[in-house]
Order: C-alpha cells, then sequence, then structure tokens
C-alpha cells in the first residue's frame, strides 16, 4: 500500500516537493494545499490544512513553509498520528527544535527532516560513521553559484535576518556544515564575516578541537560545492562529482546522488519509520540538532 501524502506549502516549494514525491514511488500524493493566503491571515486554507489533519486523510504531512505555522501544524499532525517531513528550513533556533522534539514525544508518530547531504551517512559502501575523527581535523567547505530557480526556496528561510544574499549564502552552507557536523561533533563557535553583499569567509569550532573553514558566494556564474575534511589518518571529499575517502591503506568512492536521489533516501528513511512506527534513522531531528545550533549562531552574528 502506498503512503498517503498532504504537501502542505507556499507556492513553488509545494508543488517541487510534490513532484518529488510522485517520481519516488510508493507515496500517494493526495493533496496539495497553499499556505500563502494563511499566512496573509486570510482563514481559507489553514481552514483546508486542519481538515486533513482532524480527519487523518493522510500517512504523511510534508510541510514546505518556514512559517510561524509550522510548529502548529506539526504539533497537530503527530497529535493525530500522521508523520511530519520538513522540507526547507530545518529549524533554525533552539526553541523551535525544542518545541519540536517535545511535539514528537507527546505524539509518538514520526518527524524527519530533508536532510540531503547527511542522508550519505546511510551508504553501507561508504560507511562514513564508522570514521574516527580526532580534535586535529581540519578542512573547508567551499561553495558558489547560484541558480535564479532556487529563489523560492530562499524566501522560505525569511526567519534569518538580513537581506536576501546572506540568507542564500548561508542557506548554501547548511548541507554540508549538517554532514560535517555529524561527522565532527557539535559546534561550539562560528565566526562568519559579513554577508550581505552575497559572499563571505568564516570558521566553524567544534567541540572535539576540530575546525572547517567557511567560504561562500551567490554571486560567481561558476557552481562550485566542496567539502573536504582532513583527519590523522583519512581524508572525505565531497563535490559535484563523488564522495571519495581516502586513509593512508586504501580509497573508496560513490559518485555524488543527484538532488532528486538524495530525496529517494529521505523518503525511504520516512516510509521505513513510519511503517515500522518508529523514528527516522538518518533524517530525523535529533541528527539535525548541531546544524540549529550553528544556524542560530550565525543568526546571532549580525
Amino acid at each position: 500500500m502506498p503512503i498517503k501524502v498532504g504537501v502542505v506549502g507556499v507556492g513553488p516549494a509545494a508543488l517541487y516537493a510534490a513532484s518529488s514525491l510522485r517520481i519516488a514511488g510508493g507515496f500517494e500524493v493526495h493533496s496539495v494545499l497553499d499556505l500563502s493566503d494563511a499566512i496573509r491571515a486570510k482563514p481559507g486554507s489553514q481552514y483546508r490544512c486542519d481538515n486533513l489533519i482532524e480527519q487523518r486523510a493522510v500517512d504523511l504531512l510534508v510541510l514546505c513553509s518556514g512559517s510561524e505555522l509550522r510548529v502548529e501544524l506539526v504539533r497537530a499532525a503527530l497529535a493525530k498520528g500522521i508523520a511530519v517531513l520538513i522540507e526547507e528550513p530545518p529549524p533554525l533556533s533552539s526553541a523551535e527544535l525544542e518545541e519540536l522534539i517535545e511535539a514528537a514525544e507527546v505524539g509518538g508518530a514520526a518527524i524527519g527532516t530533508q536532510s540531503s547531504l547527511r542522508m550519505l551517512l546511510s551508504d553501507s559502501n561508504l560507511a562514513l560513521d564508522s570514521l574516527a575523527w580526532t580534535g586535529d581535523a581540519c578542512g573547508s567547505v567551499t561553495v558558489s553559484g547560484f541558480l535564479p530557480s532556487e529563489d523560492f526556496r530562499v524566501r522560505s528561510w525569511s526567519a534569518l535576518e538580513g537581506r536576501w544574499k546572506r540568507r542564500a549564502v548561508i542557506r548554501s552552507l547548511a548541507p554540508y556544515l549538517d554532514l560535517a557536523i555529524n561527522l565532527l561533533g557539535r559546534p561550539t563557535g562560528v565566526h562568519f564575516s559579513d554577508a550581505e553583499r552575497g559572499s563571505a569567509t568564516g570558521t566553524i569550532h567544534f567541540e572535539s578541537g576540530a575546525q572547517l573553514a567557511l567560504a561562500s558566494t551567490v554571486s560567481s556564474s561558476l557552481a562550485v560545492a566542496r567539502l573536504e575534511v582532513i583527519g590523522l589518518q583519512q581524508v572525505l571529499t565531497v563535490d559535484h562529482e563523488a564522495v571519495r575517502v581516502e586513509t593512508d591503506s586504501s580509497t573508496w568512492s560513490i559518485p555524488t546522488p543527484s538532488p532528486q536521489q538524495f530525496r529517494q533516501l529521505v523518503y525511504e528513511d520516512m516510509a521505513r519509520a513510519i511503517r515500522s512506527g518508529s523514528q527516522p534513522l538518518y533524517c530525523g531531528l535529533a541528527r539535525g540538532a548541531g546544524l540549529t545550533q550553528a544556524l542560530e549562531m550565525l543568526r546571532r552574528q549580525h
């Protein structure tokens, strides 16, 4: 039996998520509701969404909005036993994350986030979870380029203070920070230059003593995305083409999954959780807590 899905969001974000779910297979998109009117305090779409939850018409609610309504919708859905997948943005503050975790503990249904690069941890051929990193680890995240078609995604990060370009810079770094944090541990500090003009550099420090340099621009016409983590006995490199692990005795790699393939991995993680009555293994809230901490640190800097 396919998992019935209700997609709730604003404009193109909701349509994109619905299209991805249809491609993925194993899901039946029951409805796509636009929250634009609800955010503008017009009750129509909010009523339709509440009705969708109240009638338990779906097994999974996919939320594609960073609005203040998000926590309220998550709480209502989980209380009815409906699983929730949060699209962009991830929880941007510890307060929001705590509310979501509390709602999950009370409701009991599965809840996850669209976590892209973090899903590399699920690949048994890479075995990234088995790599041991120490406080001597260092490396860098470098991201450049921006697609105009991604504009609607940046708008969903409006809870981040500052201009559009600053939000775009932080968004571009987020997936790489998410993976790095899951490998290197809890972040303790982020130093970041002013990104209002669309480019910035900085450093993220980890409790272990590890650190990564950060560089991002959304003004370049060249698309570059690269994470490199260097340890005492191994090097991890992630770019557009491949994910590679090199040690002093061997090297192994896989082609970097496409955006749709990353989504497929998230959907499979959620489907497994829904069918087993558990929480997702990789896209769950707990594995995203470190990213929320880092994003909150970035918010407070400017």
